[in-house]
């Protein structure tokens, strides 16, 4: 064994090191067997919704909202109170649509600055993906617009938001009887 072996050794090991971090395909491997990828298509949770703003809408919108009747029927069983807390929760929802409406309207005038940018620059595939994207929040924005109109005329929005906290108010004006009643004997 001569003095160039133990240089040539060491570059064999150095490349078998390069071999083994590259690839062997251009596809990324999927372990079936993982428990992240096994989560994925078994767990009861919602999946991960896209991050558009339009999102917290719907998710506002799909809220039961008999837990809070029935806190407030325990609190105060007026029905006075009643009234004003669904008024309450019918206007939050309508300056959430509010607020996403301007949140849309500012990003449009963003992707409007860009795509300028980008017809100037002579980018035509990236500005055509801009022009979806422009689409996109412009049928978001149509959305909520819709949402909130029907919020407005009471429709099924505001009726499924209004029925599940009467519903929790009645359980709750029935439970605040019952431990009066229990007070009381």
């Amino acid at each position: 064994m001569g003095f160039l072996d133990l240089f040539k050794k060491k570059v064999e090991e150095d490349i078998d090191v390069l071999d083994s971090n590259i690839p062997t395909s251009s596809t990324p491997s999927v372990d079936v067997q993982s428990d992240r990828f096994q989560k994925l298509f078994t767990s009861e949770e919602k999946p991960e919704t896209t991050g558009y703003p339009i999102y917290e809408l719907y998710s506002r919108l799909a809220e039961n909202y008999e837990k809070k009747g029935l806190q407030d029927a325990l609190e105060n069983p007026d029905t006075l109170y009643k009234e004003q807390q669904k008024e309450i929760i019918i206007s939050d929802i309508q300056i959430l649509c509010r607020k996403l409406q301007t949140l849309y309207e500012d990003r449009i005038l963003l992707v409007n600055a860009q795509i300028d940018h980008m017809r100037q620059s002579g980018f035509i595939e990236t500005t055509e993906k801009l022009n979806k994207t422009l689409e996109l929040f412009n049928s978001h924005i149509t959305k909520i617009k819709e949402i909130e109109k029907e919020i407005l005329d009471r429709g099924r929005c505001a009726s499924f938001i209004v029925n599940t906290y009467e519903q929790g108010f009645k359980k709750g004006v029935s439970e605040y009887c019952k431990n009066e009643v229990e007070k009381a004997i």
